[in-house]
């Protein structure tokens, strides 16, 4: 399977450890070189960024010029402009911003969010429980979801809410 990540995703994980997640759900994943460079410039310096992303499953991607990515960018920002333009055949798209779903949908692409990743792991058994980690990514990430999403989410999982 061929899953392309934007930055909101792998930047949330990064933050409060847990970016294995994202390799124990899908194997290895592709970022384009733009969201390679929007993680870099996150300031934390009690996080080596460079070091986590140069692991052997996370394969760094230059998108090529072109009238899509030049569209896409009109619209979105340039990590989600290149992670909906990179010229792969992606089987899944890992983005959390409306735009950037519409956006996906609009050109015939399967995506999730964070929470669909989260879900995902919690049915292979990879996490106990999804809460505590949307409660980490919201305090420590400054993540926002909505709470009727966080709600019905954990009703599904049968998570107490």
């Amino acid at each position: 399977m061929i899953v392309v990540s934007d930055t909101t995703i792998l930047s949330g994980l990064i933050q409060i450890g847990r970016l294995e997640i994202l390799y124990q759900v899908y194997g290895r994943i592709l970022i384009p070189k733009q969201v390679y460079l929007e993680l870099l410039a996150l300031r934390n310096p009690s996080i080596n960024i460079n070091a986590l992303l140069l692991v052997d499953w996370i394969d760094i991607r230059v998108v090529p010029d072109s009238t899509l990515l030049h569209a896409l960018q009109e619209r979105l920002d340039k990590g989600e402009a290149e992670a909906l333009a990179i010229e792969v055949s992606a089987d899944l798209v890992l983005i959390d911003e409306l735009r950037g779903r519409a956006k996906a949908a609009e050109l015939g692409l399967l995506y999730t969010g964070l929470l669909g990743t989260l879900k995902a792991a919690k049915a292979s058994g990879f996490i106990d429980a999804v809460k505590p980690i949307i409660s980490t990514l919201q305090t420590e990430a400054g993540m926002w979801y909505n709470p009727a999403l966080i709600q019905k989410i954990l009703r599904e999982l049968n998570e107490p809410d």
